[in-house]
């Protein structure tokens, strides 16, 4: 009577089409998961190189690392290699965690948004507060309270260049991209790029169009409101710092005093109270905008 194969020795994997088998490993998504995977055997590498989605996380250099520093690290990273593994990658979700370096305020929130014009330097925002229902309460610390809004406008812009750092390498790496979302881990900010500002974004990384960075320092305005009313959510903020970074457009004419499209841009469902903070002192406060 011959030995029978035991089942655990049976390979269900190798009867599956290559088709079905990409379809489960689509599920995964997450980077990790899939180098893990594909360790398994040629035919699963093979296959999982074709995935279209990832889902990786970074982590993010500490603020007393130099800048230039943090972004050479950032090339440097194992996951950014891993990810050239993958021959038609379309999607890309990054979530990046940072060390905890100061006390948060208790709202901190940051939007960047890339325009189709200009494929390098989009528009940056940065807004940090405590919040209070409208009740009375004792005034807070004006002094520390702006010492701390103050320090996290200072690394919320140092992260920003990271993110637009990383877009370039994205885009000139993956020549099927077609969508990159960045998010850190706190949820205070987020950075989608897609499509056409992904295109132009690559074109000029490869002809070495590179912006002049240090252009942006002349399009800084700084607002300090010590006391912000949000009568459409019904919160009282105090302390509040707002940074606004911006490249003049063409339909500005070169007028960085005008910030008319910030009011218009698009916010998600999460970020309506910091939506109608950023909308009241672009509004009511213009007098508190201070910058070259």
């Amino acid at each position: 009577m011959g030995s029978k194969k035991p089942a655990g020795q049976v390979d269900h994997f190798h009867r599956l089409p290559e088709e079905v088998l990409l379809y489960i490993f689509s599920k995964l998504t997450d980077l990790k998961s899939l180098c893990q995977c594909s360790l398994v055997s040629k035919r699963f590498a093979s296959v999982i190189s074709h995935t279209r989605t990832i889902y990786v996380t970074l982590h993010g250099a500490h603020s007393s690392v130099k800048q230039t520093a943090a972004l050479l690290e950032l090339l440097s990273l194992q996951e950014l290699k891993l990810l050239k593994n993958f021959k038609e990658l379309e999607s890309i979700y990054v979530e990046y965690t940072y060390p905890k370096e100061i006390d948060s305020p208790s709202f901190l929130k940051w939007k960047i948004k890339c325009t189709s014009s200009n494929a390098f330097i989009g528009s940056f925002i940065c807004l940090s507060a405590s919040v209070h229902k409208m009740i009375k309460h004792e005034p807070d610390d004006e002094q520390e309270t702006r010492q701390i809004s103050t320090e996290f406008m200072r690394l919320s812009y140092r992260r920003y260049m990271e993110w637009l750092f990383l877009i370039f390498e994205l885009a000139k790496s993956h020549a099927s991209l077609k969508s990159v979302r960045i998010e850190d881990s706190e949820k205070t900010a987020n950075l989608v790029v897609r499509d056409e500002q992904i295109v132009k974004t690559r074109s000029c990384v490869l002809e070495k169009e590179l912006p002049d960075v240090n252009g942006i320092r002349s399009l800084l305005k700084i607002a300090w409101v010590p006391e912000l009313r949000l009568p459409l959510s019904g919160y009282l903020m105090r302390g509040v710092g707002l940074t606004i970074i911006k490249p003049p457009t063409e339909e500005q004419g070169g007028n960085v005093n005008n910030h008319d499209d910030i009011t218009f841009w698009d916010f998600e469902d999460e970020e309506k109270v910091f939506a109608e903070a950023v909308k009241e002192i672009l509004i009511n406060h213009r007098d508190k905008i201070i910058g070259d």
